[in-house]
């Protein structure tokens, strides 16, 4: 239900003939790139259709926000790659005002992985660059409602802040809302980019300003049904999360299988296909031919249903 950006992306398999697997995508040629830099970190091969890119990226999970996005706290601007648990972030409200909010836990955090994202340039000033699956903030009506990244025109309503407020965290003071209302602003582009890093950090709020836009916390299905899936997160992060660091919650993953079985389409995210993942057939299946090769087997099967939704 929630959850770290995990839409359904197209899968290819390869055989793999030695440190040839690549070889046999075409296009995977023309780019140039390393034969087995992507293996060798344990990460796929991707191609974007839209940037005509091919990038090193999850085998099984999608991305929320690069690893170089920043959030507002209240000593200043702070990339995802350097937040901690704990810290207090500018979030926002229904009321369309802006609040401090403690981040309580990670619910995915990839620091190695590349993938393809949006830049969505507004009239505010600022640039939100996030996953097609992640869910943004639409003020257009008088509460906020959920929107699709990959929903997403020039000329839609978002919330932002101005420059002046990105770079100033002083008008708000620690610990209560700001009576400042926040502005509207349009989107006045959307650029398809593949940058690193994949980052989806939870605050008490549900919502987070990322790069000067307010967001949420979550992807893949609509933001007030992910905010109830994740309460036990929220309210009890140490007893759900049990000191996960790194990757993807175990909580989250549970969440979107059942979001793949049980929420309805108009709820969730819509396919992304312009992102093709190749993955070598040698190289993440074992040998059948044992019986521990094939409970291995079926391990790996399970986790990717459970993962690629």
């Amino acid at each position: 239900m929630s959850l770290p950006d995990s839409e359904p992306v197209n899968i290819t398999f390869v055989q793999d003939h030695g440190n040839n697997w690549e070889a046999s995508v075409d296009f995977l040629r023309r780019e140039g790139s390393p034969r087995t830099t992507c293996r060798s970190r344990g990460l796929c091969k991707c191609f974007s259709k839209l940037t005509r890119r091919a990038f090193c990226c999850d085998c099984l999970g999608g991305p929320c926000f690069p690893g170089d996005s920043t959030v507002l706290t209240p000593s200043g601007l702070v990339s995802l790659d350097r937040l901690s648990v704990g810290d207090l972030v500018l979030a926002g409200d229904n009321d369309k005002g802006a609040t401090w909010s403690p981040g309580v836990a990670w619910l995915d955090r990839r620091p190695q992985v590349e993938a393809q994202y949006l830049t969505l340039a507004t009239s505010a000033g600022p640039r939100l660059t996030l996953s097609s699956s992640h869910v943004l903030l639409d003020a257009q009506r008088p509460r906020l409602t959920s929107k699709f990244a990959s929903e997403v025109k020039v000329g839609d309503v978002v919330v932002a802040l101005g420059e002046d407020g990105v770079e100033n965290p002083s008008p708000l003071r620690t610990g209560e809302s700001s009576s400042r209302r926040l502005s509207p602003a349009n989107v006045t582009e959307v650029i398809p980019v593949i940058k690193k890093g994949a980052y989806v950090p939870l605050t008490k709020s549900g919502t987070i300003f990322v790069d000067g836009v307010l967001a949420s916390c979550y992807a893949s299905v609509t933001h007030d049904l992910a905010h109830a899936a994740l309460s036990p997160v929220r309210w009890a992060p140490e007893w759900v999360v049990g000191g996960q660091r790194e990757g993807t919650m175990p909580f989250v993953s549970l969440l979107k299988w059942v979001a793949r079985w049980f929420v309805p389409r108009h709820l969730r995210a819509p396919k992304d296909t312009s992102v093709t993942v190749i993955v070598p057939i040698e190289g993440r299946m074992p040998p059948l031919n044992t019986m521990s090769g094939i409970l291995t087997g079926l391990g790996a099967a399970v986790q990717l249903m459970i993962t690629s939704v």
